[in-house]
């Protein structure tokens, strides 16, 4: 499996994961590297606050998750339009031995990865599989910083899951963009 692949968006790590899981186990089987421990927030410096946002903020997150979810279950290339210029994504990979190998990207590095990644007609097939489960959001009141909300969620498929957080902020233009997402995609227990 290659790196472009298992870090690409949300869920097309999710289905990379799919296809690690189903692989030989090799990446579980990885002695731990200096990458394992989970990454903090660039943003995590000031006193935060979290509320419940209003109707018009929350209405404008639900869209937002609502155009993401398209456009990943159709493995649309402008899914990269939903994250900010200066966006971070932080994609981690849940070893079955216990830790978690997490990469840093940058949005342009993230773009070209999802790029090459969508056009694997299994990521296709497994984008259209992907399960979402509502969000939760608050609005964070954070000192100094504009208004922000907070958004998590899980996706799943037949044999993996994926743990989505994000940060969201409004751009220039009022609509909410992604500006920091920590992912950890998982192996889903079988039931006995």
């Amino acid at each position: 499996m290659t790196k472009s692949i298992k870090s690409a968006s949300a869920c097309i790590v999710l289905a990379a994961a799919a296809a690690l899981w189903q692989a030989s186990g090799a990446l579980a089987n990885q002695e731990p590297g200096n990458n394992l421990s989970a990454p903090a927030s660039d943003s995590t410096n000031t006193t935060e606050h979290l509320i419940e946002p209003k109707a018009e903020l929350k209405a404008k997150a639900l869209k937002l998750f609502s155009d993401y979810k398209q456009k990943d279950q159709s493995s649309d290339p402008s899914l990269i339009n939903l994250y900010a210029t200066d966006a971070v994504i932080y994609s981690g990979i849940e070893r079955e031995r216990g830790g978690v190998l997490y990469d840093k990207l940058d949005r342009a590095t993230f773009a070209s990865q999802m790029a090459s990644a969508i056009k694997d007609p299994h990521i296709k097939e497994l984008n259209q599989s992907t399960v979402y489960h509502e969000p939760k959001i608050n609005h964070i009141n954070r000192e100094g910083e504009k208004v922000a909300l907070q958004m998590s969620f899980k996706a799943q498929r037949a044999k993996s899951g994926i743990k989505v957080h994000w940060l969201v902020r409004e751009n220039k233009d009022g609509a909410l963009e992604i500006y920091d997402e920590h992912t950890v995609s998982y192996k889903l227990k079988s039931k006995k």
